[in-house]
């Protein structure tokens, strides 16, 4: 009756990565991995669209979100991205890059992928000192608040 999530979220997720034409959804999952923290903070993978030319050779072109601000370096660094998506796939899928700017949030590169471990409250007691002690104790709340 019940499923392990594990083994149910690759069936359900397997037709939207297919629809974007990402065959192996570690491209977009592992994103971060591929092109390392800094780019994947900027550029996202969108699509991959693959297509027969006259020879009869498949050509990729992976379509990707890229700050405008970024969008310069970025095409600047379309051999090394297709380089590192090659080797990170392990055969070639992509021949050129597509980037398309749009702005950037926070949920969209992902910047928060590690979470920081809790703040623990500091322990200010034995001071000689009160203005010092009450100076400290109001600066570790602003330190420990998540504001």
């Amino acid at each position: 009756m019940f499923k392990v999530l594990s083994q149910t979220l690759p069936g359900l997720t397997d037709k939207f990565f297919r629809k974007k034409g990402f065959f192996d959804p570690k491209l977009v999952t592992c994103w971060h991995d591929i092109v390392g923290q800094d780019l994947a903070a900027v550029i996202l993978p969108e699509k991959l669209v693959t297509s027969l030319a006259k020879d009869g050779a498949k050509r990729g072109v992976l379509h990707l979100k890229v700050s405008p601000a970024f969008s310069l370096e970025a095409q600047h660094l379309e051999g090394v991205i297709v380089e590192k998506v090659n080797q990170f796939l392990g055969y070639k899928a992509v021949d050129r890059i597509m980037l398309q700017q749009a702005v950037m949030t926070q949920t969209d590169s992902n910047k928060k992928r590690f979470q920081p471990a809790k703040k623990q409250p500091i322990n200010l007691e034995g001071f000689k000192d009160d203005n010092l002690q009450s100076s400290l104790e109001k600066l570790s709340q602003y330190v420990i608040s998540d504001d």
